[in-house]
Formats: C-alpha cells, structure tokens, sequence
C-alpha cells in the first residue's frame, strides 16, 4: 500500500500528517502539536522530515493524557 492511499482509507493504522492528526485531536493548532510531537510527547512516526500520526497512536495517547499520563 503506498503512503498516499495508507493515509487515505481511514484506518486505526492510517498515517496522518500533522494537520490532520491536530485536527483529529482538536482544540489544538497543529503548530502546538508539531512542538509537542517533536518534543515526544506525542507518539508519532518521523518520515524523512515529516512526521506521521496514526489513529490508534492518538486515541491512545489521549486516553492516557485522560488519566493523567504524560
């Protein structure tokens, strides 16, 4: 599967890039979520110098972010 249709069948593993993974979240620019992802505070996957968000990442991680996580 290539990237352009990885990204695009909506998938828990399909990649977003970081405009789409800031508005999946929401209520956050994808600015903010670019310095929290580059930081690591976001799980993410760097492509080159890109990086990449999937669903199943996010929903974990606010999950944890519910529970107090970091």
């Amino acid at each position: 599967m290539t990237e352009s249709e990885q990204r695009t069948s909506g998938g828990p593993d399909d990649l977003m890039d970081v405009k789409e993974a800031a508005e999946y979240v929401g209520g956050v620019s994808h600015h903010t979520f670019y310095k929290w992802a580059s930081a690591g505070q976001v799980p993410c996957e760097r492509r080159g110098r890109r990086l990449f968000f999937t669903r199943r990442g996010l929903d974990a991680w606010r999950k944890a972010q519910q529970h107090g996580g970091h």
